[in-house]
């Protein structure tokens, strides 16, 4: 013997309780919670501003260098000016050459805040020069810079020096911008290309970039701001923050001391950005300790009074309720609870339980009427079965049929005929297989072509794997018969045919039956009567219809009006029925079945 779990009882006080207390506990860890988020939320949310900020410059400046490249490139290959400074010997051309490519390079140092020298050099052109070695060089600074003189001599003996002998130029064999030094340890990054023996490029100052990054992306946040070299050495900066190794794989981290270090990795140079932000800027603006311990007070006293609120406007007023509940259900079923109440949930909750509770008696009330209806129909169903006329034809067949010696087909129709009542017999159960209705059916086919031999064909086409279906008994049977009745014709061979499949209604599994004739079909006032909601008159006498009706009433009281009748006439000629009926399961016994 199972021995049963108990119960866990608890009151509404107790779950308050319990409910008061996980809030504190929750409120407790959430304020924790929301104080370690919000400090790592607005510690990510400055690391992607700045990193922001800083890439802005960074993509600016690489745009700006860019278009740099892309003009000077464009403007000096094949540039005719320069094939007359160093073929032409009118003095006027080389002139006019000579301005060209210099109002091309003042052109890069004045729409570009970047640059600050542009400049052109071709070996083979010979001009007029102060030195021989400067043959052939074109300079346009900018002059808001501050580039001096000692810078432009270095940039001048630079650019001589390396292009003269190309085996040795690092320019030449490495792309993009190169960082250069002079003797008083100052950077400059210097980028050339090089077009047959024509060399154009640009220079920039570290030192005027510098300006232009602290223009940019300096604010009250930032306490240095580096320009490092590939191998992560300070070029140029405001504090004394030792940059340490780069990150390739981030835009930001933090270092041991919780300031952010913030980079950007300008395309094609030999330089990166690094950006250091104190973090105690950011403290400043997160609730502080006292703060927080200030807020879970307070909030444990609202907790608190919600409680108390909660004992006097929901747990007494529940209370009440379920008092007057337990009165109804052990004394007074009738009763109904009462629907004033100051709590207005309370009030509407009591007026559902009384709507409740009447159509629950509704309910009773109609499940008893259903019950005698469902009586009657059985009664109506089991009078309309007994037809004396059928069975007073075949005792008359039978006799005839002695007196003409034909033994075996009187052997035959008894045999026929005591299956059929067999069945009739035994149905007084809801459903039975179809393999077991199909039996009946055939009996019955039999027995009708004992009585017309000539007058009909009957076929069935049904697959073996629905046998097992449970239907209603005497469905199939009910409108073979009506065929055989009303509506095959006595001049011609009449053919009947059931057909059964498996087919589904909105995603519900069922069976569709089909039983249709070439027989005369059904008039308009046949298909009015059958298909007419009201009830059949079975005093009238008149049995035409009142078989079919049976079997729709059946069908919609065992099946909940689940199931679905047809009748129309074939376009060929004759009737069609079709009958659609879910699949219904059965419990061990056979007793009870569910759609």
């Amino acid at each position: 013997m199972k021995t049963r779990k108990p119960h866990f009882h608890y009151s509404m006080r107790v779950l308050l309780s319990v409910v008061i207390t996980i809030l504190v506990i929750v409120t407790l860890m959430c304020t924790i919670f929301f104080y370690s988020a919000k400090k790592t939320e607005m510690l990510e949310h400055t690391a992607d501003s700045q990193s922001a900020l800083l890439q802005s410059f960074k993509d600016t400046m690489s745009d700006s260098m860019k278009q740099v490249e892309t003009f000077l490139y464009n403007a000096f290959y094949s540039n005719p000016d320069v094939q007359t400074l160093g073929h032409s010997t009118n003095d006027l051309e080389r002139y006019r050459a000579r301005e060209s490519i210099a109002s091309m390079l003042s052109q890069v140092v004045q729409l570009n805040d970047f640059i600050e020298v542009a400049w052109f050099y071709d070996p083979s052109i010979q001009w007029y020069s102060d030195a021989l070695e400067e043959q052939g060089l074109f300079l346009a600074r900018n002059n808001y810079t501050g580039i001096t003189l000692s810078e432009i001599q270095f940039l001048k003996k630079r650019i001589i020096t390396d292009l003269v002998n190309p085996k040795n130029s690092l320019f030449i064999q490495e792309k993009g911008w190169q960082l250069v030094s002079d003797e008083q340890h100052n950077s400059y990054l210097l980028w050339v290309s090089q077009s047959g023996s024509s060399y154009t490029g640009a220079w920039i100052s570290i030192s005027h970039l510098y300006e232009q990054l602290i223009g940019h992306s300096s604010d009250s946040s930032c306490i240095d701001l580096i320009i490092c070299n590939s191998d992560g050495e300070s070029l140029i900066q405001q504090g004394s923050y030792k940059p340490g190794p780069k990150n390739d794989t981030a835009f930001w981290e933090k270092d041991n001391d919780g300031n952010l270090r913030i980079w950007a990795f300008p395309d094609s140079m030999d330089i990166f950005f690094l950006k250091i932000v104190d973090s105690g800027v950011l403290s400043g603006n997160i609730v502080t300790e006292k703060g927080l311990l200030s807020v879970f007070l307070v909030v444990i006293f609202f907790v608190m009074a919600a409680f108390v609120l909660c004992q006097l406007l929901i747990y007494r007023p529940f209370q009440n309720l379920l008092t007057e509940m337990y009165r109804i259900r052990h004394y007074n079923p009738e009763e109904r609870l009462r629907e004033s109440s100051s709590f207005t949930d309370i009030a509407v909750l009591s007026h559902s339980i009384n709507r409740m509770m009447d159509e629950i008696s509704n309910l009773k009330q109609n499940a008893y009427e259903s019950r005698i209806k469902s009586r009657d129909i059985q009664l109506q169903y089991l009078k309309i079965r007994l037809k004396v006329h059928f069975y007073l034809n075949n005792l008359s067949l039978i006799h005839a049929m002695a007196r003409m010696g034909q033994t075996d087909l009187i052997q035959e129709l008894t045999e026929s005929l005591i299956e059929y009542m067999r069945f009739i017999d035994s149905d007084a159960e809801r459903f039975v297989s179809l393999e077991k209705e199909m039996e009946h059916v055939r009996s019955y086919a039999r027995i009708q072509k004992l009585r017309y031999p000539e007058l009909f064909t009957y076929t069935e086409n049904i697959s073996l794997e629905l046998y097992d279906a449970q239907i209603p008994p005497l469905i199939l049977q009910t409108f073979m018969e009506n065929s055989i009745d009303h509506g095959f014709s006595l001049d011609k061979h009449n053919e009947l045919l059931i057909s059964a499949h498996y087919e589904a209604h909105e995603a519900a599994p069922g069976i569709l039956f089909m039983i249709e004739d070439n027989g005369k079909g059904f008039s308009e006032e046949e298909l009015a009567e059958i298909t007419s909601p009201a009830e059949p008159d079975y005093t009238s006498g008149k049995i035409h219809g009142i078989g079919i009706r049976n079997v729709i009433s059946r069908i919609n009281l065992l099946y909940e009006n689940n199931a679905e009748i047809q009748f129309q006439n074939r376009p060929e000629g004759g009737a069609l029925v079709t009958i659609w009926l879910p699949f219904i399961e059965t419990d061990e016994e056979g007793e009870d079945a569910h759609v």
